[in-house]
Formats: C-alpha cells, structure tokens, sequence
C-alpha cells in the first residue's frame, strides 16, 4: 500500500487525472463560473432598471444596458478562463480582483458614456454629440474601492 504526502504539491487532481477531455472540461466550467458571475452581477447592478425601463414608450430604451451587460459577461467569462487555465491562487485573486474594479467602471459609466455610444451606433445622425454628458472625473482610487467591496 503505497503512502502519499498531503503536503507534496500536485498538479493534477486524482479523480480526473492527466486526460485532454478533463482539461477541456475544467476550462468549460471555469468560463460557465466567469459566466454565471457576469450574470449575477448584471442582476444585481441592472435588474431594476430592466424592469423599469419596461414601462417606457421609446423604442430601444435598453441598448446602453445591453452593451454593458456583454461588457461584463465578456470580462467575467475571459477571467474565468483565465483562472481555469492557469490554477494559480495567487492569479485568481489578481484577476477576479482586476475584474471587479474593471466591473465597477463599466458600472459607473454606463448611464454617460455606454449610453451616448448606443445613441450613436443607433442612429447616425447623433454621431459626435455629447448625449449624456460625463460628470465631473472621479478618482481612480474611487473604482479600486468599489472593486475590492464588490469582491468582499
């Protein structure tokens, strides 16, 4: 009966062994979390709005919170895969932790500058225009804070 150290560092999993298809697997289901966590974060920072930009009488009054929304999911499924790929703690920290603050942008500047961009791909003829003007600049150690709470 052969004995093994717990403490010895192993690449591999046991159950799933050295097979290509659980590499593959592993690197579906790291994107499907990133997935799953984009959602719930869109969820959480969009839901109401969603519902209640249901009741307006305008046509499209959702492509600002459209293009957001793939924002994040994109950003959230490529750190998925990032952290599947490379099995690193200390690389899943950084990432989800870079994600979050990259998250809270996206979040803050939806309402002014995703907005203003739907309006322009939507109809040319705004091309140029500041629509929804950006406020004043925020500090960037602003968005680092609010991506390490996101993260807690």
């Amino acid at each position: 009966m052969a004995t093994t150290n717990p403490l010895m560092k192993q690449d591999n999993l046991e159950a799933w062994g050295d097979e290509p298809a659980h590499e593959r697997l592993r690197i579906w289901l790291g994107i499907l979390n990133g997935l799953f966590i984009g959602a719930a974060v869109i969820l959480g920072a969009w839901g109401p709005e969603f519902y209640r930009l249901a009741d307006l009488s305008v046509a499209r009054p959702y492509n600002g919170l459209v293009m957001s929304s793939l924002l994040i999911l994109f950003v959230c499924g490529l750190v998925g895969w990032l952290t599947a790929v490379g099995r690193k703690f200390w690389l899943t920290l950084l990432s989800w932790i870079a994600a979050a603050v990259i998250l809270t942008i996206l979040i803050a500047n939806t309402a002014t500058a995703l907005q203003t961009t739907a309006i322009w791909l939507a109809d040319r003829r705004f091309w140029g225009f500041s629509i929804y003007p950006a406020t004043t600049a925020v500090p960037f150690v602003t968005y680092v804070f609010g991506g390490l709470f996101m993260m807690l």
